[in-house]
């Protein structure tokens, strides 16, 4: 398959293709996208194909103008309005109940399907220009990183869609927040499901008691609702794993551990990453948020570089973007933490 190299100008081209069944790789704020017609169960299968994706991951419904959601949601739960009010255009997900006309190869066989109008303005010119929802997971092979910029996108997407668009780096670089209704004796409200850029500080400023803690998810077994929450996700072919702070890293460094691994850290751990026999090659950044914004291309280029491991500073405080960054860290890692 040739696949054609499109700029944010070739959105309309981009458009015809979706609307002619074929995949179209294209660019939001959070990461780039693998997109099908939604309400084309055949185009949609390809995705699935194309990324080597379980059956069983739901997929994400992008829009362009609210109006579209009536065309994938039967209802809408309340407090949703507020958030799209609040939040749209931007990297929310909110998963509602389905209309009959999106297929279950989107849903999983669920009867909710995740929405989202993505902010990036070229995600928004090529969805106008499709002028159908587009379904779509990350452009990634199935487990691997997202791609957050064009040479992570035709990496692993050249010859298996019909186009990529370049939109630059994405804003974000993590996925968006995906929050559902739940009405069970858990309560009665809105949860996170997958952390992203909108924070759970976030989604309680503006729904206040129609709120509820993530653990009102995992109670309720809720978390099947959303992708990225039950297969290996975001895994680089370097084995990662993760640190607390800076002490604990100089320890591994003094023994010698690790040489020849590269580390991902916040400013405060770069003196230690570069004291010591251990890694040889140091990424730090002022905050959490820049290093969310850099992790899975670092975690692209160190592989091209070819380092056996990486050791990834993971946040300890709770809220903000360290949830999302933090929950990224453990599943690219499956949990392994630095041994002295």
């Amino acid at each position: 398959m040739t696949t054609e190299l499109l700029t944010p100008d070739g959105t309309e081209r981009a458009g015809e293709l979706i609307r002619q069944g074929k995949l179209v790789v294209f660019p939001t704020e959070t990461v780039y996208g693998l997109g099908a017609d939604a309400l084309d169960p055949g185009a949609c299968r390809r995705i699935f194909e194309a990324k080597g994706r379980p059956q069983d991951n739901p997929l994400i419904v992008h829009i362009y103008d609210r109006s579209q959601v009536d065309l994938v949601a039967r209802s809408l739960p309340p407090g949703a309005e507020i958030l799209m009010d609040s939040f749209w255009p931007g990297p929310l997900t909110l998963v509602l109940p389905k209309r009959s006309a999106v297929s279950d190869v989107v849903t999983a066989g669920l009867d909710t399907v995740g929405v989202r109008m993505p902010r990036h303005p070229a995600a928004l010119d090529f969805l106008k220009a499709a002028g159908t929802p587009v379904a779509a997971p990350s452009a990634n092979r199935s487990g691997k990183p997202s791609p957050t910029n064009f040479a992570m996108a035709r990496s692993a997407m050249e010859g298996r869609a019909e186009a990529i668009i370049d939109g630059g780096q994405c804003e974000t670089g993590l996925e968006s927040t995906v929050a559902a209704w739940t009405d069970t004796a858990a309560g009665r409200g809105w949860t996170i499901l997958r952390p992203g850029a909108v924070t759970r500080e976030d989604l309680y400023s503006v729904l206040d008691d129609l709120y509820l803690s993530q653990e009102s998810a995992r109670d309720e077994g809720l978390l099947a609702r959303s992708p990225g929450t039950r297969h290996p996700h975001y895994q680089p072919r370097a084995e990662v794993r993760l640190f607390s702070d800076a002490e604990e890293l100089e320890r591994a460094n003094a023994a010698g551990c690790y040489q020849g691994w590269a580390v991902l850290c916040a400013e405060e751990a770069k003196n230690a990453a570069e004291t010591g026999r251990g890694p040889l090659l140091v990424r730090s950044y002022p905050g959490w948020i820049a290093l969310a914004r850099r992790l899975y291309s670092d975690f692209y280029e160190l592989d091209a570089a070819g380092v056996p491991g990486i050791l990834a500073q993971i946040p300890t405080e709770e809220g903000g973007i360290s949830d999302a960054l933090r929950n990224r860290l453990l599943k690219a890692s499956a949990g392994r933490l630095i041994e002295i």
